[in-house]
């Protein structure tokens, strides 16, 4: 009131404003005794006064309530509550207070601030070190905003994870990622993480994904990639952000992959992959994103095929050193070609079988001796396991089996080679069946 006030004179509004962030600082003593404090807190509408001031014209009123919202649900402060209290302060702060939306307005609010900053500081040398500790400042809020949106993920997720499913959201997080540089990286990987974690967390992935992330954060995305077609990340941060990237592509594709492939996208997984000759980062995770592009889907296999992506897949599957992962997407890859491709890009799958006397039908019928042996030993080891689970089982009186025990088994075999062993039956049975080439026929 006195800031609207004695708009035109600050030194009547700055004891009363001071004296408020202090009294806000204060409030993370509640932290001390959650068990006794938060109730009260609850009580008296707290959460949905400090959310409240984010929306303050004073950006350091902002910044001290962001901290403080921080400290309150750091999950090891709520762990000291009783489940009523700490589910009863995050309904306070989500509903009541209706924490997600403005945290995402505020997000926004210190980016554009910051790109304002960053002009001034351009245009006015004297005004350098003034931009700068703002920037730090707002470095800072964001860090702080980040940070409560991921201890709400991990107290309570079903209740907020919902709440960030959101375009804006994710747009400001792709954002983020995308404008990554020394000073703000480690806010672009904080944002990488929430995107990668927000992904995997939402519900109804196939209705809600396509309408989180749009063709324009979908391109972002690629971009980002593209910056590693010659190079591997240079510090471990940034390794990890490029991971975390990879896996959002991984889980937004499935539901984008025509607009996957408008975008250039398989054009520029196949580069990686070649460039890379496997070896660095980018190619190797490129493979993922491939499989997934690839699944079930006939225009984006005949792009695979058009950028000579056949080269660079068969040579991945002679690969020695490729891991037991990687070589079982690869398969999931060579199993997409030849199901979903017709015509000319067909028959080329077809001819990369008949090169070199049939080497690659050999590599593929010794890939799948040997997955049939790892799993013959590892099903060997589960059941020997498994009979000394049922004594001590039987020794313990424990009457309820969770899970039926064949099922069990066959989940089992799924992780250690079942899967793999499928899908390369299906590829020499589609081999079999499609190939028209009868010394093709009789080698298999």
């Amino acid at each position: 009131r006195l800031r609207i006030k004695h708009s035109d004179d600050p030194t009547k509004f700055l004891e009363s404003e001071v004296s408020l962030a202090e009294e806000i600082r204060r409030l993370t003593e509640l932290a001390v005794n959650p068990a006794e404090l938060y109730p009260a807190f609850i009580a008296a509408h707290g959460g949905r006064v400090v959310v409240g001031l984010l929306q303050h014209a004073n950006v350091d009123i902002c910044a001290e309530a962001l901290a403080v919202l921080s400290d309150l649900t750091e999950p090891e402060v709520m762990a000291d509550c009783e489940d009523k209290v700490a589910g009863d302060f995050v309904e306070s702060l989500v509903t009541d207070a209706k924490l997600p939306s403005i945290y995402i307005e505020t997000l926004w609010r210190i980016y554009r601030e910051q790109g304002e900053q960053g002009e001034n500081s351009e245009e006015e040398s004297g005004a350098a070190n003034d931009a700068a500790g703002k920037m730090e400042d707002a470095q800072q809020a964001t860090t702080n905003c980040l940070q409560t949106i991921e201890n709400l993920f991990e107290i309570w997720p079903a209740k907020t994870v919902p709440e960030f499913c959101t375009g804006r959201f994710v747009e400001w997080l792709v954002t983020v990622i995308k404008e990554a540089d020394f000073k703000r990286r480690y806010n672009a990987l904080f944002a990488s993480e929430l995107l990668s974690l927000l992904l995997q967390q939402c519900p109804s992935p196939s209705q809600t994904v396509p309408q989180m992330v749009d063709r324009r954060s979908l391109d972002r995305l690629l971009r980002v990639t593209n910056m590693y077609r010659h190079s591997d990340p240079k510090e471990s941060s940034e390794n990890e952000l490029l991971e975390n990237v990879f896996d959002a592509l991984v889980l937004v594709v499935p539901y984008h992959q025509t607009a996957f492939g408008q975008s250039q996208g398989v054009q520029l997984m196949v580069k990686l992959l070649s460039q890379g000759a496997g070896k660095r980062l980018a190619a190797r995770l490129s493979l993922r994103v491939l499989e997934a592009a690839l699944r079930d889907h006939q225009e984006n296999c005949k792009l695979f095929v058009e950028q000579m992506g056949l080269k660079s897949i068969f040579g991945l599957l002679a690969h020695r050193k490729a891991t037991d992962a990687e070589m079982e997407t690869t398969v999931n890859i060579i199993y997409h070609l030849l199901h979903n491709t017709k015509g000319s890009e067909a028959a080329r799958v077809l001819n990369k079988f008949t090169e070199g006397s049939f080497s690659k039908i050999d590599v593929l019928a010794k890939l799948r001796e040997d997955t049939r042996r790892h799993l013959e030993r590892r099903l060997a080891a589960y059941d020997e396991e498994g009979e000394e689970r049922k004594a001590v089982a039987e020794e313990e009186d424990e009457d309820e089996i969770e899970q039926d025990p064949k099922e069990a088994r066959y989940v089992f075999a799924l992780g250690n080679g079942l899967s793999q062993l499928q899908l390369i039956d299906l590829c020499l049975l589609l081999l079999c069946h499609n190939s028209g080439n009868k010394a093709l026929t009789e080698h298999l």
